[in-house]
């Protein structure tokens, strides 16, 4: 059994942590000799440890975890599993994470609930190398003030991150906001049991190299009636790229390291999974699955396209059509598996988007082009090789 430790909102009588009538504080994270930095980084050195949150609001900032976790002893951190854990984004005064982990390894959050209508970028966010991240039974619920995610995966060596059970309702308040934004270089996000209710902006998003992913047995469902003052149906699943980096320019002087340029992943798994739009409201994109460019070309690639390459993405032979995609876009799609899934009221279940923007020069195509019948419909194993969750043993205690 792993060691207990106990934290609440604030802390209770003598606040070691060591049982609930000494919870500590859940931001003592800044003293070297405090909670997180002595007594759990010292527990975990002998075994697994599990911290219980008790149940209550938690509003007083961010819990920031920096280099927390063991390369052998999974860290659990658990609310009260009626939910009554409540990370609450307060009015005026919410840091830009309501959760923030970075340098993190091997750690569970499970039963955490969060809502509140105050701004902020992002609730709950990993980033700079973060590793076996598993988020199990929790719930994003009433956020209208998000403004780029509920939850997110951020940054090359972020990786490993898997959510389950999960449930996102009412994110956000205009486009810019996803119950789900994974960007830049993570790998490895693995997305199941979860359902998704009326975003603002793309539900699931993989931004820019974010590869080796997947979102399998879940539920997205968009009522036609969600932001109130302007319902929107908004893309479910997008893979997006927004390169306002023209190669050679001032601004990207070095057309082969910029880090501004962006780049599609390929290794994709979504199977299984309801896709539902119950009352399009006349507006927005209806879309189930979507590639996405948005400005220049990156070096090595031709995401935008010549009017013969559109024609041929729109109305060509099938292998002509993956031809097109791997050699212009780095899509390979074999390698891009999307199988057994039901569609309602969806307009597009699959497709590429290229737009010029950010003063690109046109090259004299733009648009969209279905390509549901391109991917890789194998229904075998969800986890072939590159797919493979991995998590550490010790999370199965």
């Amino acid at each position: 059994m792993p060691h207990q430790l106990f934290v609440a909102p604030e802390s209770r009588g003598d606040g070691t942590g060591l049982s609930p009538a000494d919870a500590a504080d859940y931001r003592d994270f800044e003293s070297p000799d405090g909670f997180w930095k002595r007594t759990v980084a010292d527990l975990l050195e002998l075994g697994s440890v599990s911290v219980s949150f008790a149940g209550g609001t938690y509003a007083r900032g961010q819990l920031f975890l920096e280099s927390v976790g063991h390369g052998t002893h999974t860290l659990v951190l658990h609310g009260a599993p009626d939910h009554s854990t409540v990370f609450w984004i307060a009015p005026g005064d919410a840091p830009k994470s309501n959760i923030f982990c970075r340098r993190c390894t091997n750690l569970v959050f499970r039963y955490f609930r969060f809502t509140g209508a105050g701004e902020i970028d992002y609730v709950l966010r990993f980033r700079s190398g973060c590793t076996y991240m598993a988020i199990d039974r929790c719930l994003w619920e009433e956020l209208p003030n998000v403004g780029f995610g509920a939850t997110g995966v951020t940054d090359a060596g972020t990786s490993h991150v898997t959510y389950t059970d999960c449930i996102f309702r009412r994110v956000g308040p205009d486009s810019h906001a996803h119950m789900m934004y994974h960007a830049h270089d993570a790998h490895h996000v693995t997305v199941s049991h979860c359902i998704f209710e009326d975003c603002a902006g793309d539900y699931v998003r993989f931004r820019d190299l974010v590869d080796h992913s997947s979102v399998v047995d879940c539920r997205f469902v968009s009522t036609g009636t969600y932001p109130s003052r302007e319902p929107a149906s908004r893309p479910f699943i997008t893979m997006p790229l927004f390169n306002d980096c023209k190669p050679g320019s001032d601004d990207c002087p070095d057309p082969l390291t910029h880090r501004q340029y962006e780049y599609f992943g390929t290794h994709y798994v979504f199977a299984r999974n309801t896709f539902e739009y119950r009352n399009h409201p006349g507006h927005g994109n209806p879309f189930a699955i979507a590639f996405e460019h948005y400005g220049h070309d990156p070096p090595g690639r031709n995401h935008l396209l010549t009017p013969w390459e559109g024609n041929l993405l729109v109305r060509g032979e099938a292998e002509e059509r993956r031809m097109l995609l791997k050699a212009n876009c780095g899509i390979d799609m074999d390698r891009v598996r999307v199988y057994s899934n039901q569609f309602v009221e969806v307009r597009r279940r699959f497709t590429f988007g290229s737009h010029v923007d950010y003063g690109a020069a046109t090259k004299g195509w733009e648009g969209y082009a279905n390509i549901d019948s391109l991917a890789n419909a194998d229904p075998g194993p969800d986890m072939r090789p590159g797919f493979e969750i991995a998590l550490p043993m010790t999370l199965l205690y």
